[in-house]
């Protein structure tokens, strides 16, 4: 009994690690925008994932969700769409509840993005700019003219000019 214990902790260990080297294999592809290669090592995953580490089921949840955005950037076919939507969004909420350490910070903007793009929500601009434009300037009522002078009184002298 203690032998068969012993070589299931070993089994379990080395599909752990196989598993994660499967996950790099995976996002590498990703990386380098092979999407179908990347789908093939998502599709070797699917029974192990509940094999697998936090920190791995993280990454292969969020990169096996950015492949299918990818290629339904690519297809527009609703498969990927709903795949997208359905790794993405239980890849953050592990992410979420786990370490900020298991992906890098361009892969968790990637995820955010995607999601905002796959649920049609209005993205949050990441810089607000607020302008506070001055009031307009108040009517300046100008005075007309002045009025004309009336003209002086004729003086006799005045003709002779």
């Amino acid at each position: 009994m203690k032998y068969f214990l012993i070589s299931m902790a070993l089994s379990a260990l080395l599909i752990g690690c196989g598993a994660g080297r499967v996950v790099q294999r995976g996002a590498d592809k990703y990386q380098h925008a092979d999407y179908g290669g990347a789908l093939v090592e998502w599709r070797y995953l699917e029974e192990r994932e509940a094999d697998m580490n936090d920190k791995g089921r993280v990454r292969y949840l969020v990169y096996r969700g950015l492949t299918h955005y990818r290629l339904f950037q690519q297809s527009r076919d609703a498969g990927h769409h709903a795949a997208a939507l359905h790794f993405l969004a239980r890849g953050k909420h592990a992410y979420d509840s786990g370490s900020a350490r298991w992906l890098q910070a361009k892969t968790v903007v990637e995820m955010k993005d995607a999601l905002v793009e796959l649920t049609g929500q209005i993205p949050a601009s990441p810089q607000v700019l607020v302008v506070q434009l001055p009031p307009p300037p108040e009517t300046l009522v100008l005075p007309g003219p002045p009025p004309a002078a009336p003209p002086a009184p004729a003086d006799e002298d005045d003709e002779a000019w």
